[in-house]
């Protein structure tokens, strides 16, 4: 078995865990018409609940987003511009139970399906009976008494009482005895005709096949097939062919059980199409995520990689511990110690936290982990979520240093208009509106209670109370 072999065969076994496992709200939408439709929400929105709102499959985001139309807006521009991006908005979370700024991230998948991410916060570092003997493949059909098939009485009371279609059948494949038809057929109809012609065309060269392989080896088989219905429908069936054997250990017959399993069949196909939109969403997700056990990366798709401006094969090449070098020198010691703790299942490990990450080219960049013990392969392991926030924290501080001009650009003209409205008053002496002016300056200064005047003006001094000589 190949390194990634593995890891890819449990995460398409296991992708609905990992989607569920994500720690940000996290919903699919597929665009139909003007609106979109929930097709799936993971465990987290079920529970933390936007808005306090009632979340449900198949609710249109232009009902749930009724009263926050921005996040209907930007799915929208989502799907038509065909980009993914990251917004701040106001929300109040059930589990928060506070309004607060969340971060949602839409990232858009081909051809109809976005996904938002909704982030939560900033850390600060932040067997028993004859069916189940059916259901049991091991099950060999032993050398049948005689007696009790010449007793045909109790025999055909068992066969009709039997859940399944049982059979017997000749070499040929030619119906000897069935205990009861699907809606439609015959019974008496149905005795001394080829079993193989109830079963689609594509199937009946296999049904053969399986029915000489009984007869030959007397071991018994199972299969599955698409089995003709008496109006030309079709539906799954299970075939489970066992030999009976004379006292010599010859194979005189064969008894066929035929069990429908339409409803088997359609919830595999179901749970198979979630499997492939989980993959999707692991694959194509707008969160890097990586699988650590032992130290050793198990899984990592591609976003992550491209965060780092490496390749999926080259991190699942790195030997134990090599992930250390994509980490700041000043970080490592945390990351390395909440990257045990998960691994171990430890209770006191921080989920949610930020690094700084070191490029292949050797840029820095600022990440935000999200992380949670989970179960791979029978042994614990390090479940986590990254999402590049550099841009995001780039812009914050320009937002940050520019409310902070903004505040002393106000303190600087509240100090002018004080001024002026003492100099508007004529009747004020040159002694009063200096003792004003070094009382109005230091509110005026980035620092004010570290800010102190003196002004000396026709040989008399003017300075503020806690005015000191240095």
């Amino acid at each position: 078995m190949s390194k990634t072999g593995a890891p890819s065969n449990w995460i398409e076994k296991n992708s609905k865990h990992i989607f569920d496992s994500i720690p940000m709200l996290s919903f699919v939408w597929k665009q139909i018409e003007n609106d979109f439709i929930l097709i799936k929400c993971n465990k987290t929105a079920q529970e933390q609940r936007i808005n306090d709102l009632e979340i449900h499959k198949g609710v249109k985001a232009s009902e749930l987003f009724a009263e926050i139309p921005e996040i209907f807006s930007d799915l929208s521009i989502c799907a038509s511009q065909k980009k993914s991006f990251a917004k701040g908005i106001e929300l109040k979370l059930k589990a928060k139970n506070q309004r607060g700024m969340y971060y949602c991230y839409y990232n858009f998948i081909s051809p109809n399906i976005v996904i938002l991410h909704v982030n939560t916060g900033m850390s600060s570092h932040q067997f028993n009976s004859i069916k189940e003997a059916e259901k049991d493949e091991t099950i060999k059909f032993k050398k049948v008494d005689n007696s009790f098939l010449r007793n045909a009485g109790k025999f055909e009371k068992l066969l009709n009482e039997a859940p399944d279609i049982i059979f017997n059948v000749d070499r040929d494949g030619k119906i000897l005895f069935i205990n009861r038809v699907p809606q439609g057929y015959n019974i008496k109809k149905v005795i001394g005709t080829n079993c193989s012609n109830y079963l689609h065309q594509e199937y009946r060269e296999l049904a053969k096949k399986k029915l000489q392989g009984v007869f030959n080896t007397g071991e018994s088989d199972v299969y599955e097939a698409l089995a003709l219905g008496a109006q030309g429908e079709h539906f799954w069936v299970s075939i489970r062919l066992g030999a009976i054997k004379d006292d010599c250990d010859n194979v005189i017959s064969v008894l066929l059980i035929l069990r429908d399993i339409s409803e088997k069949k359609q919830a595999e196909d179901k749970l198979r199409e979630s499997e492939e939109i989980f993959r999707t969403l692991t694959e194509q997700s707008f969160l890097g995520i990586t699988i650590i056990q032992d130290n050793l990366i198990k899984y990592v798709n591609k976003k992550m990689a491209v965060m780092f401006g490496l390749t999926v094969d080259e991190i699942m090449n790195w030997p134990p511990g090599e992930l250390l070098k994509v980490i700041h020198p000043d970080d490592k010691k945390f990351v390395w110690e909440q990257l045990k703790k998960k691994q171990l299942g430890e209770s006191d490990a921080t989920t949610q936290y930020q690094f700084r990450g070191i490029k292949n080219n050797g840029e820095i960049i600022w990440v935000e982990v999200f992380s949670k013990t989970i179960n791979y392969e029978g042994k614990s392991a390090d479940f986590v979520t990254l999402l590049d926030i550099t841009e995001r924290l780039y812009f914050e501080k320009i937002i940050k240093d520019s409310e902070l001009a903004l505040r002393e650009r106000v303190k600087e003209l509240s100090c002018l208009y004080d001024l002026s409205r003492i100099i508007d008053r004529q009747n004020k002496s040159i002694d009063e509106f200096m003792s004003h002016l070094v009382s109005l300056l230091p509110p005026a200064f980035q620092f004010p209670e570290k800010t102190c005047v003196r002004i000396n003006f026709r040989q008399k001094e003017y300075k503020s109370i806690d005015f000191k000589q240095t």
